[in-house]
């Protein structure tokens, strides 16, 4: 498991779990549905080169175990 930092226009970022083998649209899928559900703003997209893997004492938005 890794975990990828997505970053969004409006200095929001979100931080998710993924598999080692899973591409990073993969990662941004999942951060995006995230602000979806979890947002008040609707007024979000993702930066230019905004996706970077980030170290394991990230803490995660989503859980792989709950999937």
């Amino acid at each position: 498991m890794k975990k990828v930092r997505c970053d969004f226009s409006a200095h929001t970022s979100v931080v998710v779990s993924i598999p080692d083998d899973a591409e990073l649209d993969d990662a941004i899928d999942i951060a995006e549905n995230y602000l979806r559900t979890h947002t008040v703003s609707a007024q979000w997209e993702l930066d230019d080169e905004g996706v970077d893997e980030v170290d394991e004492t990230e803490d995660a938005v989503n859980n792989l175990e709950d999937e």
